[in-house]
């Protein structure tokens, strides 16, 4: 090798240290960011709605793109002063409960708002299967906590909420939902 090759090797490898130092930089950044519940597992525990979980569930036969489904807005009146606005029909936001969970029978509720248009928004509540645990009619303009279901979990379950029934016929004449957060807290005498 001669000197100009070895400088263009060192450089090279340099370039690449810091590229692979600047990915485990944001990898790391990232995972920090990473919300956890909020609230100790015997009490239930707060999934905020984000960017990170917006899009369609994931199944082993299909890969998408995390960015459809909603979109991540900023709304002071919610929780951490964001939101996740499911604005199209079958958009949705998944939720998946952290390892604190102990197997049991909970309730899920939703902290959301509808916005309306020709009548409220329906979302829909899912597991990780598709199969259907409920669903609600935001009626409500401003947030408030409504109950889906009482069912069994365990750590790692995944939930969707999903808005059913979107309408739209332009400016101002949009129907969709806002998912704040999910709360799942144990079912009485569990």
């Amino acid at each position: 090798m001669n000197e100009q090759s070895i400088r263009a090797a060192v450089v090279g490898t340099s370039r690449r240290a810091r590229t692979w130092g600047a990915a485990l930089l944001l990898g790391v950044a990232l995972a920090a960011c990473t919300q956890q519940a909020t609230v100790p597992a015997a009490q239930g525990v707060q999934l905020e709605a984000t960017s990170t979980n917006v899009g369609r569930p994931l199944s082993p036969q299909l890969m998408t793109d995390p960015r459809p489904g909603g979109w991540l807005i900023s709304d002071p009146n919610a929780s951490g002063g964001q939101a996740v606005m499911l604005y199209g029909a079958r958009d949705s936001v998944n939720f998946k409960l952290p390892r604190q969970v102990t197997p049991g029978t909970y309730t899920v509720s939703v902290v959301a708002r509808g916005e309306q248009f020709e009548g409220a928004p329906i979302v829909e509540l899912t597991n990780g299967n598709g199969q259907s645990l409920g669903t609600l009619t935001l009626d409500n303009t401003a947030y408030a906590e409504r109950a889906f279901t009482t069912t069994a979990l365990k750590a790692g379950d995944a939930l969707v909420v999903r808005l059913l029934n979107d309408a739209y016929a332009g400016p101002d004449q949009d129907r969709n939902a806002v998912i704040d957060y999910l709360v799942v807290t144990p079912a009485q005498g569990d």
